[in-house]
């Protein structure tokens, strides 16, 4: 369907698809060619429906010419019966000639019956009257070839009349075979309009189930189209949308790609601090560890100058002087480790101190020392080795 609703989905997830990637504008050809296989399908349908009228009128026209044609033959059969009622006319002519010949020739039967007995008569008075025998020889003479002539002109006429009655016979069997050859036509053209009839009405039977088939195909491409149009309105509704959408897109895209114009500064920017921080870092790192280095050493000073101490009875001048250059130097340079490792300071060992008195103090919590411990790694391994005077740094 025409389209179908997975088609029509999957026609506008691509146009989404088309737009949103800018490969294009929207494609129609595939409504444009259901539109077409619809009008191929109704003009399809429309051909079907002139070929069944053009087969009806030519049924028609075949129906029409066979009736004309049994006009015809009833006309000839008519004409045959016409001439078939003249013939007997004819006979019926004829037997009232011979009748009538019969007659003539009775009466002249008669006749000569008469003759015979006038000239008997006129024999048994010719002795007397001679005059009156020759006169009658005459007339008996005169009388006899009229006979002759009464007898040759009946035969005659009966010879005719025997050629009439065979012609009449012979013209009533021609049409007796003519008029049974005309009725066989008949009833053959009969049988024949019935089948034509018959074959007529299942013409026009199938005919009309076509028609109905076409007007059912053709109701259904209607509808089908009203649906195509009603999705295809549906889809231009649906392609202003998505341009609107992607009108939109392209704005917020346009936005976006300020953005990550904006970004990508702040991200060069960032790089650039990152990589001053990188190398303060790395200076640091280098300070830092110059600095533990420096500790170190200052603590190992301090715990030499701490022990001479000790082991000595009384501290000289000098050597005051020498503990508390190496305790400001190492009160700096722990000073600076704390603020690299952003520590919360520093502090100097008492006598009595352990790291847990230590973490107690700071952090409420003497269990607390091994963080004390690790931040201060550079200058101790062990949590025993504190003495008085070391510096500490002191973790968060």
């Amino acid at each position: 369907m025409y389209a179908s609703r997975l088609g029509f989905h999957a026609f506008v997830v691509g146009v989404f698809a088309v737009l949103l990637t800018g490969c294009g504008g929207p494609s129609r050809s595939e409504l444009a060619r259901e539109v077409a296989e619809l009008k191929q399908a109704l003009q399809a349908s429309q051909d079907q429906l002139k070929a069944a009228q053009r087969e009806i009128e030519s049924a028609r026209t075949e129906t029409r010419a066979e009736q004309v044609r049994t006009q015809s033959a009833q006309a000839a059969l008519s004409t045959v019966e016409a001439r078939l009622q003249t013939v007997q006319q004819t006979v019926r002519t004829l037997d009232a000639n011979n009748a009538r010949a019969d007659q003539e020739r009775q009466l002249l039967d008669r006749t000569v019956s008469t003759l015979r007995a006038d000239l008997a008569t006129a024999e048994r008075t010719a002795a007397t009257h001679l005059q009156a025998a020759s006169t009658a020889r005459t007339e008996a003479a005169s009388a006899k070839q009229a006979l002759e002539a009464a007898r040759t002109e009946a035969a005659v006429t009966k010879q005719a009349l025997e050629a009439a009655r065979t012609e009449a016979a012979s013209a009533q069997q021609g049409i007796r075979r003519e008029l049974e050859t005309t009725r066989e036509r008949a009833n053959a053209s009969e049988r024949e309009l019935a089948s034509t009839r018959s074959q007529l009405k299942a013409a026009q039977d199938d005919q009309a189930a076509q028609i109905a088939r076409s007007q059912a195909a053709l109701s259904i491409a209607q509808r089908e189209l009203g649906q195509t149009r009603s999705d295809l309105t549906g889809m231009r509704t649906l392609l202003v949308q998505t341009q609107s959408e992607v009108r939109a897109l392209k704005a917020q895209q346009s936005d976006w790609t300020n953005e990550r114009n904006q970004l990508r500064a702040q991200l060069a920017a960032l790089q650039s601090q990152s990589s001053a921080l990188g190398q303060q870092l790395q200076s640091r790192t280098l300070t830092l560890a110059e600095e533990q280095q420096r500790a170190s050493a200052l603590t190992e000073r301090l715990a030499a100058a701490v022990k001479d101490k000790t082991q000595l009875s009384g501290m000289t001048e000098a050597q005051r002087r020498e503990i508390e250059q190496i305790s400001a130097a190492l009160n700096d340079a722990q000073a600076k480790v704390a603020r690299y490792l952003g520590a919360r300071g520093i502090y100097t060992v008492q006598e009595g101190d352990y790291l847990s008195s230590i973490a107690l103090y700071f952090y409420r919590n003497a269990n607390r020392w091994p963080d004390i411990l690790a931040s201060n790694r550079h200058l101790i391994n062990h949590p025993d080795l504190i003495f008085p005077a070391m510096v500490l740094i002191i973790p968060k």
